[in-house]
């Protein structure tokens, strides 16, 4: 069973993320589930499949998910879900942090990390940090300050280099909301054009697809319910001719 640690200070997270030699490193920001998301993906958000299902041995994955868990209940619940979930991958610890994300404590998690990853005997392979901060309706105050604090931490992303490692949640989008995209999909041209494009393809449920600009932008998206490849989860393929324009995340 997956061990998980409730932690409300930083020097306990330090001393977690320094506690073992881990292969894996995935962030969550505000992904836990809530009493009103009937159908959510929210455990997939926390602990996503490419996480729980690894065909390496001895793998070590740390999980840290940023969100507000001062409600007991909710949090029991949470708790309790993820225990039953994840009988089956022990190789996983989980990290629930008990802390709204601000700019100067993501640029003091961002510090930690590079300097875990300039150390000689590091073994991480893998780091990922998802903000899934959106919402359905009108945010009250709380959520407003928590979504405006998210804003800037695209730029303490870009400060230290670790763009590649930072993605986003597509929200509650019908066709998209089982996947997230690294940020660096904005350097992709029309970027917003061609993921309506994508949603439409979707829709239509285009067996192949042969648009260069959607096949790219597929570079930068990752399936968080299941550990197939996008394409697989999408149920699509790609025109052989542009089978060269394709790389996986």
């Amino acid at each position: 069973m997956s061990n998980i640690i409730l932690v409300d200070n930083d020097n306990q997270l330090e001393r977690l993320i320094n506690s073992s030699l881990w292969n894996t490193i995935y962030i969550s920001i505000g992904g836990k589930w809530n009493e009103n998301d009937n159908n959510s993906n929210a455990f997939y958000q926390m602990v996503p499949a490419f996480i729980r299902n690894t065909s390496f041995p001895n793998v070590t994955s740390l999980v840290i998910v940023c969100d507000d868990f001062s409600d007991k209940t909710n949090t029991n619940k949470n708790v309790k879900t993820l225990q039953d979930q994840l009988q089956q991958h022990p190789h996983v610890t989980i990290c629930l942090v008990n802390k709204l994300v601000t700019p100067k404590w993501f640029q003091k998690l961002c510090h930690h990390l590079c300097k875990l990853l300039h150390t000689s005997h590091h073994s991480l392979s893998d780091l990922k940090i998802v903000n899934y901060v959106k919402y359905k309706h009108i945010p009250n105050k709380k959520e407003a300050i928590n979504r405006k604090n998210l804003q800037s931490i695209y730029n303490i992303i870009k400060h230290y280099n670790l763009d590649h490692c930072y993605y986003e949640w597509f929200g509650y989008n019908d066709k998209l909301n089982n996947y997230i995209y690294n940020c660096q999909i904005v350097e992709c041209p029309n970027y917003i054009r061609n993921v309506g494009l994508l949603e439409k393809f979707l829709h239509n449920k285009t067996a192949t697809i042969n648009n260069l600009s959607v096949i790219q932008l597929l570079n930068y998206i990752v399936p968080i319910t299941t550990n197939s490849s996008v394409d697989e989860a999408m149920s699509i393929s790609i025109d052989s001719n542009y089978n060269r324009y394709r790389r996986y995340l």
